[in-house]
């Protein structure tokens, strides 16, 4: 392979993208940086807007609301922060006991599940930012959490498992336990059925069919932790950041990878899928912001 897959590469001087989202119009990417910074760009690389000092310290996940008309941003100065895509303007700050690792909208936009500090997920009113939900208790510090079809929720901990719980009915369904270090990320796939990816702390990496519970996928996929986990919009690929300086993309049909990047100079951070799943963005400690054409390397089928 070579780079000629690399559409544009934007380097940032001495510091480095952490966590990366694509808008679901397809027109922004946001960045949370290290040194706090949150920066919305075009894939094209021009700046729409940048918030110099919304965070003091890391930022640690960045995510557009369903209909791409807001942004989350967390950091470990421990504020949990909602901005106007439009202008950068902020909409709520709100300053926790704990930082918040891994926020996720709900499918409607209308509720936020987030890691809690009490060892287990915990569901907020999006507008209010009252507490509605409060999930099963992890052993140790919940890590991780995502939002599934039918408002079936999981949430991964440094305790090595992942629960499943029914939202609706306020009901504890199973957990996963097949993982031998912390959950550091969970991403479901949009697709017909809740399907669940896992990326854990030693680079294992597992997809399970959570309607029956059956694992379909486990393999080491990175020789180290997974960083970040990015779904396309209709679920037929997902992409791992390592920090082994790697990214892979498989296929949830074929149960495969069948794209890597093997060639980053430092860890890779974070990813994201364009909207129509034809271009892949990636944030790395060295190489910054990088956008890579991906559409033509599909397994046939797609």
């Amino acid at each position: 392979m070579s780079f000629d897959l690399q559409v544009k590469n934007i380097r940032f001087d001495g510091i480095f993208p952490v966590n990366i989202d694509w808008s679901p119009c397809g027109k922004y990417i946001a960045m949370g940086m290290d040194n706090g910074v949150v920066h919305m760009v075009t894939p094209e690389g021009e700046t729409v807007w940048r918030l110099v000092e919304p965070h003091d310290d890391k930022v640690r996940r960045v995510v557009f609301s369903p209909d791409g008309s807001k942004l989350v941003s967390t950091s470990v100065d421990k504020y949990f922060c909602i901005w106007n895509t439009e202008d950068g303007e902020e909409i709520e700050e709100h300053e926790l006991n704990e930082p918040v690792l891994f926020p996720v909208w709900s499918p409607d936009g209308t509720r936020l599940l987030m890691d809690g500090p009490d060892c287990r997920p915990i569901v907020r009113n999006a507008e209010t930012f009252e507490i509605e939900y409060e999930g099963v208790e992890h052993y140790e510090h919940n890590t991780a959490v995502a939002w599934g079809p039918k408002d079936v929720i999981a949430s991964g901990s440094f305790d090595n498992f992942v629960h499943l719980i029914d939202l609706k009915e306020k009901e504890y369904l199973y957990s996963l336990t097949c993982f031998k270090e912390e959950i550091v990320s969970l991403c479901p796939l949009k697709r017909d059925g809740y399907f669940l990816v896992t990326g854990v702390a030693d680079g294992q990496l597992t997809l399970h069919d959570i309607d029956s519970g059956m694992e379909l996928m486990n393999t080491q996929a990175h020789k180290g932790r997974i960083n970040d986990i990015k779904s396309s919009n209709d679920g037929r690929a997902f992409a791992t950041a390592g920090a082994d300086n790697t990214v892979r993309i498989y296929s949830s049909d074929l149960l495969t990878e069948f794209l890597s990047f093997p060639y980053f100079q430092n860890e890779v951070c974070s990813v994201a899928f364009s909207p129509d799943g034809k271009f892949l963005a990636t944030a790395s400690i060295f190489e910054g912001l990088t956008i890579w054409d991906i559409g033509a390397w599909y397994p046939d089928g797609f």
